[in-house]
Order: C-alpha cells, then sequence, then structure tokens
C-alpha cells in the first residue's frame, strides 16, 4: 500500500507509544522493546520522541504507535504493523509512504494516492483505516471522499480489494473495535457526556424534576475510570439543586459500572415560604451504555440511583465526546 505525500510530510514523529504489560494489558510507556525503528544506519528501539526520516521503516509487533507527520497528519499504528518513509525514484517532489502490513488510522491534511496492485485510489484530506494482509486490503472511509477503479467512496463505505487488485464497494458502520487496535490507549483518554435527565426523589415528600448532568471520566489502567460529575436539577417544591460527584466506574467495553460520593447543594423554601439552603450528602450507583456513532462521538445512556438527601432514581440520555 503506497501513500505518496507531500514532500514536507516525508518526517514523522513517535507522538505516543503503548505496549502490552506482563499483566497483558496495554499502557502508556516511553520506549519498547516490542517494535523498533529500521535505519539505514541501523536498528533503534521504539521511544517516544523518536524521529522517522525518509528511507526509515517502522514495524511494531505488540505495540501501537501515534505517529504526527510534518504536516499536521496523524496516524495511529495497529500492532503487528509495517510501515515505511520513501522517496519517489524520479526525486520529484513527492516522497511515498508504504504501509506493507497490519492496520493504520490516517487522518490526513493533504490529498494522497493509495496503490494496490493495478488500483488506484485518491483520498482527499480524510479519515480512513487501511487494513494491509495477505489477503488483500481494506480502506475504510470515516470522513471524506475516495474514488477507485471508476467508482466513488464516500464517508461510512468501505473498498476491499483481493490480492489481483479487484475491489468492492459496500457500506459500513464504524465500531469502536474498529479503532481499538490503532488506538495508543485503545481509546480516548478523556471521555466528557451531557444527559438530559429527568429526576425522582423521595424524602419528606415524593418530587420530581430534571435537568441537565454533566459527566466527565479519565481512563486509568484495568478498565477502571476516574468518574466527575455535576449539573442542575429544577424539582416540584419547587426547589432547585446543583449535585456533585467523584468516583469510579469500571468500564470493559460499551458498558460500564460505578458508583460516586455525591453532593447536592439545594435551595428551597421552608413551611413558612421562608427560603432555604440545604446541603445534602449521600453517594450513588449508576449502570451507563455508550453507543459509537463516531471514533469520538457515542450516544449515551444512563440510569442512576442512590440516596442524597432522599432516595433518588435518575435515568439519562445524552451524548458523550472522546478526547
Amino acid at each position: 500500500m503506497l501513500l505518496p505525500l507531500p514532500a514536507a510530510a516525508a518526517s514523522a514523529v513517535v507522538e505516543s507509544l503503548s505496549h502490552v504489560d506482563r499483566s497483558g494489558r496495554w499502557r502508556a510507556v516511553e520506549q519498547s522493546d516490542q517494535g523498533s525503528v529500521l535505519r539505514p544506519t541501523g536498528e533503534d528501539l521504539l521511544r517516544k520522541g523518536a524521529t522517522l526520516q525518509t528511507g526509515d521503516r517502522l514495524v511494531t509487533r505488540a505495540a501501537r504507535v501515534q505517529l504526527r507527520l510534518s504536516d499536521g497528519s496523524v496516524l495511529n499504528v495497529g500492532e503487528d504493523s509495517e510501515l515505511s518513509l520513501e522517496q519517489q525514484a524520479d526525486e520529484s517532489s513527492f516522497s511515498r509512504l508504504r504501509q506493507s502490513a497490519g492496520q493504520v488510522w490516517y487522518r490526513m491534511r493533504n490529498a494522497l494516492v493509495v496503490e494496490h496492485g493495478a488500483v488506484e485510489t485518491i483520498v482527499e484530506g480524510t479519515r480512513f483505516l487501511v487494513r494491509q494482509g495477505a489477503e488483500g486490503a481494506r480502506v475504510q472511509v470515516e470522513e471524506g471522499q475516495v474514488r477507485t477503479a471508476g467508482q466513488a467512496l464516500g464517508r461510512r463505505q468501505q473498498l476491499v480489494l483481493d490480492p489481483s487488485g479487484a475491489g468492492q464497494v459496500s457500506r459500513w458502520t464504524p465500531k469502536a473495535a474498529d479503532f481499538a487496535s490503532t488506538w495508543a490507549l485503545g481509546r480516548p483518554r478523556w471521555q466528557l457526556g451531557l444527559l438530559l435527565s429527568p429526576q425522582l426523589r423521595s424524602g419528606d415528600e415524593l418530587a420530581g424534576g430534571g435537568g441537565l448532568r454533566v459527566v466527565a471520566g479519565l481512563h486509568l489502567p484495568a478498565d477502571l475510570r476516574l468518574q466527575l460529575s455535576g449539573g442542575m436539577n429544577a424539582l416540584t417544591g419547587p426547589s432547585l439543586q446543583v449535585p456533585l460527584g467523584v468516583g469510579l466506574a469500571w468500564q470493559p467495553g460499551a458498558f460500564s459500572l460505578g458508583g460516586e460520593l455525591a453532593t447536592a447543594l439545594e435551595r428551597c423554601s421552608n413551611a413558612c415560604g421562608d427560603p432555604l439552603v440545604q446541603l445534602h450528602l449521600g453517594g450513588a450507583g449508576f449502570v451507563r451504555y455508550a453507543h459509537t456513532l463516531s471514533r469520538r462521538l457515542s450516544l449515551l445512556g444512563e440510569v442512576r440511583g442512590g440516596y442524597v438527601g432522599g432516595l433518588v432514581v435518575e435515568p439519562g440520555l445524552g451524548l458523550e465526546l472522546g478526547l
């Protein structure tokens, strides 16, 4: 798989690097023996901050690498992959990027050409995956446009090429698993969600209402996530609540299960109608499901329940962004 690029992009820097530790989990590292950079002058171990120039070849085993080209394009290279920067034979103003094996996710700033056998594919400033193996190649377009073999390939479509170069275009629905093997840590490190959340609370009396909830998560080792939440609720009574929470969640996949220590600052009225401010302390548990819409955006559903100034049940629906 050959990807000609402008001469200014004929260098790349290793921005992030991860490999499998002894427990079998992916973790970020500064240097790894699970891959190497092969240069005309010798072989170097993979390390964060390493620079690849024309003529260098990147080989990964149980490692994942994020590269940034000098034109700002980003490449996420999966395990068991091989990628090299090569100069065109005529020494023109273009160099080329050759993907010989494995899976790479590309976010390109410039138009480029993908060559496989007798097939030529033109990709214009797009985000796409390329899987290269003995059985042929697969090009999956997340955003942008591809023209190949007289066919148009657009957003959320894929091109499957067999070893003879024959191609077939079909629809493609991106899933988190499609990107997991090329993303340096398997998923974005930060997640930020916004949910519309009705609420039912049983305290001195039954109250209902709802509002907005903001949830933020930071991924930790062992599929754990540090959870922060906040928002604003309006309840019958009337009262206004500002809830805050901090806790942990376990997220092995699309589902996550967790709990948090929670507080709620409430402004309401007493029996005489005088304004009253109360601080409630408690805790809550939640089950959450994220349905992937794209590599960074997910549809988010949540059921949360606990005790914060009374028994509280809060379903929620919204969107989550990976950062």
